[in-house]
Parts: C-alpha cells; sequence; structure tokens
C-alpha cells in the first residue's frame, strides 16, 4: 500500500466519523475495506497527528470545532439535497455511486448538530418513507 493510499482512507475515516454517529472500528473497516486493526492503527495514527478523535458512548467522534463551521443548510434543504442524490445514484454504475454517497457525507458533516442528527435518523429509518412527511 502506497502513502498516498493510506492518507486517503485516514482521511476518509476522518470524513465517516464526521458524518456518522455511533461508527464502530468494524464499520469503519467495512466502509474502508480493511480490516479492523489496520483501522485502530489509523484511528492511532490520527490521534497521534492530532486530530480530537475519541470514543463517545456507542461509536467514534471529533471534536466538532476540529473543522470548518458548519453549512448553514435547513433541514428540507439538506433532506431534499440528500434526496435527490439518492434518486440519481440508483441508475449509475458502483463507483460513481461511491462518489455521490462521499459527496454526501461530506455534506452531512458539516451540517449544524441538530439538522445532522435529525437527517441522520431519518436514513437510518429509510429516507424514501419520509420523502412525502418533509
Amino acid at each position: 500500500m502506497s502513502k498516498h493510499e493510506r492518507l486517503a482512507r485516514l482521511m476518509k475515516i476522518m470524513t465517516l466519523i464526521k458524518a456518522q454517529r455511533n461508527l464502530h472500528r468494524k464499520d469503519l473497516a467495512r466502509k474502508c475495506e480493511v480490516s479492523v486493526r489496520t483501522i485502530q492503527r489509523d484511528i492511532d495514527t490520527l490521534s497521534y497527528a492530532g486530530v480530537p478523535v475519541f470514543w463517545a458512548d456507542e461509536g467514534y467522534e471529533i471534536m466538532p470545532d476540529f473543522f470548518l463551521p458548519p453549512m448553514n443548510l435547513s433541514f428540507e434543504e439538506a433532506f431534499h439535497l440528500v434526496l435527490a442524490a439518492e434518486a440519481f445514484s440508483e441508475d449509475i454504475d458502483k463507483s460513481k455511486r461511491q462518489t455521490i454517497e462521499t459527496a454526501i457525507s461530506k455534506i452531512i458533516a458539516r451540517l449544524p448538530n441538530e439538522t445532522r442528527y435529525r437527517l441522520e435518523e431519518i436514513l437510518d429509518e429509510g429516507i424514501e418513507d419520509k420523502a412525502i412527511a418533509v
């Protein structure tokens, strides 16, 4: 594995942790397609590099003020953006779908906490069922 691949994975881990609450090492390993042990080494590397990553209640988190300030999207704007991306990604190949999922994760990670938590709850339950209610 090259240094570039590891750096990309470290960035992906930070993005995933910031975008989703309650991610365990096993979840991160599956999403990054590496072993749980590799994820633990990567988390240790991030901590050593000064990234404030820590275990909170049920998963990893990064201190909220470590990144740029949140995006100023309303819940409805964020929800419909994710809904549009989901609809668009249904008919494209896997590599492009992963690109869209990464972009959406980055957007979700930059939302204010209340909006992000509300959106995550809906995504966990299934976005299709909630589209009419919003």
